[in-house]
């Protein structure tokens, strides 16, 4: 069998957005999360055990800075927007070919941090399993 091609590239520049609304200078880090688990059953008997996997849930994990100052700042949005449904799209390579779209679930972020660095913000948001999709060509910058 031959070995299949690996193209790993470091994430340099990316896009996020919410809704029409772009965030990519808000976010370091965007992840899907997907979660499942095995669910055993064991009868009266060595030979009567049953297991299965269980569809798996999503979360959206999304890492940002903290801006409450600029009005239309990711922050606010989530602040602004929490418990309403969005979709976002995460492209890691903005000249890449592949992004990734979903609806979620907004959660606000939380509020503060300590003196003398920059806050960030991390937020779970619920989300329905990311719809890959793959363009034909490059964008054109």
């Amino acid at each position: 069998m031959p070995e299949t091609d690996v193209n790993p590239r470091l994430v340099k520049h990316i896009e996020f957005t919410c809704g029409t609304d772009s965030f990519s200078k808000h976010v370091n880090d965007v992840n899907w999360e997907p979660s499942s688990s095995t669910v055993t059953w064991q009868g009266g008997t060595p030979d009567a055990v049953f297991s299965d996997q269980t569809a798996p849930t999503y979360l959206l994990n999304v890492t940002g800075i903290q801006d409450w100052e600029t009005e239309d700042s990711l922050c606010n949005w989530l602040h602004d927007h929490a418990g309403e449904a969005a979709e976002v799209t995460y492209k890691p390579h903005k000249d890449g070919l592949v992004s990734f779209a979903a609806n979620i679930t907004i959660a606000a972020p939380p509020i503060g941090g300590k003196v003398g660095t920059y806050n960030e913000f991390s937020v779970k948001m619920g989300s329905d399993k990311p719809v890959r999709t793959r363009a034909e060509a490059p964008p054109t910058p």
